[in-house]
């Protein structure tokens, strides 16, 4: 009759962990603290960073009283470089906007050119013979109105 060895194997988890293992759950527990800070603190903005104040938009034309025949056209100066944005014609983070009779407009990509040095020309098109209200704002990413450099509001009439 012969003796056998008895063999015993740990199969804990603890036993078979191994060196990677524990890199792995560090790095994941690193990577899970991260995301609670950039949860709380927030992260990168997924639009370029606002600057401190808008910019003001000076209504040029038309003025207040104006009548218009033809297409409108909105000229305006803003003291800062314009370019067309993922989020629309703007500058930093902001985006400019037309209120017109209480609509929101954002212009196209063809729509804004400029004129001069500071100086902007948008090709807004026909509008409805009778009066209209119009003002230009900045808008952020989210197309929230953001307070501070807008144009003062103007009535117009197109016939």
């Amino acid at each position: 009759m012969s003796v056998g060895t008895e063999v015993v194997v740990d199969r804990s988890p603890r036993a078979v962990r191994t060196i990677p293992d524990r890199v792995l759950g560090i790095a994941g527990a690193l990577m899970v603290a991260l995301a609670v800070v950039l949860a709380i603190v927030g992260g990168i903005s997924d639009g370029d960073q606002p600057l401190t104040a808008p910019p003001l938009l000076a209504l040029l034309d038309p003025q207040d009283g104006t009548v218009v025949d033809g297409p409108l056209v909105v000229s305006f100066d803003v003291q800062a470089e314009l370019e067309q944005q993922p989020g629309g014609w703007g500058i930093g983070g902001y985006h400019i906007h037309l209120q017109l009779d209480g609509l929101e407009l954002m212009p196209g990509p063809t729509d804004i050119s400029a004129v001069r040095s500071g100086g902007y020309r948008w090709h807004v098109g026909e509008l409805e013979p009778g009066r209209h209200r119009l003002g230009l704002y900045w808008s952020d990413a989210q197309h929230r109105r953001v307070a501070g450099g807008a144009s003062e509001v103007v009535e117009i009439e197109v016939r």
